[in-house]
């Protein structure tokens, strides 16, 4: 009975020691959360793999955090292989017209955004990957206190045997909100789409090319990833149109590819219709 008491009188030594010492050095109590959660952490190879990042500000005080470019940026990540490699991920770049990385929360309001790990590493093995993911930076309150949460952690991912179905069912939803759904969400879709790596994919970014009002130059970035003979004919075909910038994406897309390819027929093909 004594030992349990002169251990319960530890422990409340031991928190209130940490309480003080987080309050003498300017660091806010954890009344906020980030969490990372992969949303399927088993799928098959070349379907998009989606990690949904929260925040949630339980505090009395507006919390502030910066995600970096695009809202994106400031994510670090690194994967460790189904071989034991570890691949210390690069941020991605700053390049082009993006969002504003800042994000402030009043008190009980919650932050969720959906990250297309895709966007930073290619998952072109099967296999068990292990994700780790961090916040870069701090949260911290209106006044610039930090918050003291964490802001990273461990995830892992299964990479199972391609499913052709499944992954026409996942073309097929991503090509409808592409088309179907206000700017945002639609770019949401098209890049995911963009991402799939899979020739199942071709006939859905041809679509969206041809009729989506916002996200043309996205499903022309995925066709020039796939770059197979069936891709080239629908970006050749694409050239067509009477768009100008579009005709300048599609035309780097095939010399992209032209470059990139060991095919010589596919080679001669590009170069042809480039010559036109």
């Amino acid at each position: 009975m004594n030992y349990i008491s002169r251990r319960t009188d530890l422990v409340a030594t031991i928190a209130l020691a940490v309480i003080v010492f987080c309050a003498g050095y300017g660091w806010a109590q954890e009344d906020a959360m980030v969490t990372f959660q992969a949303l399927k952490p088993n799928i098959s190879l070349h379907e998009p793999v989606l990690i949904q990042f929260v925040v949630h500000n339980g505090s009395p005080q507006k919390i502030m955090f910066d995600l970096g470019f695009n809202r994106k940026s400031n994510f670090d990540i690194t994967v460790i292989q189904p071989d034991g490699v570890r691949i210390n991920v690069p941020s991605l770049n700053h390049e082009g017209v993006g969002r504003r990385g800042e994000v402030s929360l009043e008190t009980d309001q919650t932050y969720t955004q959906v990250l297309l790990l895709d966007e930073w590493y290619d998952f072109n093995k099967i296999g068990i990957y292990e994700i780790q993911i961090k916040l870069r930076g701090s949260l911290q309150t209106e006044s610039g206190t930090p918050v003291l949460t964490k802001l990273s952690t461990k995830l892992h991912i299964h990479i199972e045997p391609s499913n052709n179905q499944q992954l026409e069912q996942i073309c097929r939803e991503l090509t409808k909100t592409a088309l179907e759904s206000p700017a945002e969400k639609a770019m949401e879709a098209g890049e995911a789409l963009s991402y799939i790596r899979d020739p199942i994919a071709v006939p859905f970014l041809a679509e969206v090319l041809k009729n989506s009002p916002f996200v043309k130059s996205l499903a022309i970035v995925g066709l020039t990833r796939i770059r197979d003979a069936q891709s080239v004919e629908v970006l050749i075909n694409a050239l067509k149109s009477r768009d100008p910038e579009l005709q300048l994406l599609i035309q780097r897309g095939l010399h992209q590819i032209e470059n990139e390819t060991k095919d010589p027929n596919l080679k001669r093909r590009i170069a042809d219709a480039l010559e036109r």
